[in-house]
């Protein structure tokens, strides 16, 4: 016969697995059904003519980053994506937090083109973060699709530029560190996903549930 606590308990466990629900969950998402008009640059190569864009976007939530997803109009060359995201520092790109490579050249064709983490990277609730890519050859080049949506504030780097007079970010077209966002041709188009991570309490919850009903099974075995 099952201890009155213990029957309490299932039910309560239960949810608490349930909402934990660690599965793969798009975190923010650009893309659009239709596509925009033009692209930015992903790449190096000539510091005078190539921009490298980055977005800003804040999780509701906590996830362990999943994949982070590129639409792109085209691509050319050997060289490889490095997916960047970086922390906010004074409504800009602060300090590189993450960097993925890519497995392979992406495809000259576009469409969307997905790098997965070779390590474990959490992205916190509520916090601004800057996602952005580089290509790890000269000259390599892929074209990042413009999305359809609108409210996101984008950001432009000129890498190799030196820093007097051109700083390491500049606000693209559309408010500055405080101002509301971007216009809606420089939305970039991007999907990242991740997994949910239980808060704290949560997880103190579910192991003490675990440990409450492997006590009352063995209290039963016993008997």
């Amino acid at each position: 016969m099952h201890t009155p606590w213990a029957q309490c308990l299932r039910p309560l466990l239960a949810m608490a697995l349930s909402s934990a629900a660690w599965s793969t969950t798009i975190v923010v998402s650009t893309i659009p059904a239709t596509q925009q008009c033009c692209g930015e640059a992903i790449g190096f190569g000539d510091p005078n003519v190539k921009l490298q864009p980055a977005i800003r976007f804040v999780p509701s939530g906590t996830y362990s980053l999943d994949a982070v997803t590129f639409d792109l109009v085209s691509s050319f060359g050997s060289g490889l994506i490095v997916a960047e995201i970086y922390s906010e520092s004074e409504g800009l790109p602060g300090d590189l937090l993450f960097s993925a490579t890519a497995a392979g050249p992406a495809p000259s064709a576009g469409g969307l083109f997905t790098i997965s983490p070779g390590s474990v990277f959490v992205l916190q609730d509520a916090t601004a973060y800057w996602l952005t890519a580089v290509n790890t050859s000269t000259d390599s080049q892929s074209y990042w699709w413009y999305s359809d949506q609108s409210g996101w504030r984008a950001a432009r780097d000129i890498p190799g530029r030196p820093s007097v007079g051109f700083p390491d970010w500049g606000n693209a077209n559309g408010g500055g560190p405080a101002g509301p966002g971007t216009n809606q041709s420089l939305v970039l188009s991007f999907e990242i996903t991740g997994t949910p991570t239980p808060e704290p309490a949560t997880f103190l919850f579910i192991s003490l549930g675990l440990v409450a009903l492997t006590i009352s099974r063995r209290g039963r075995l016993y008997r």
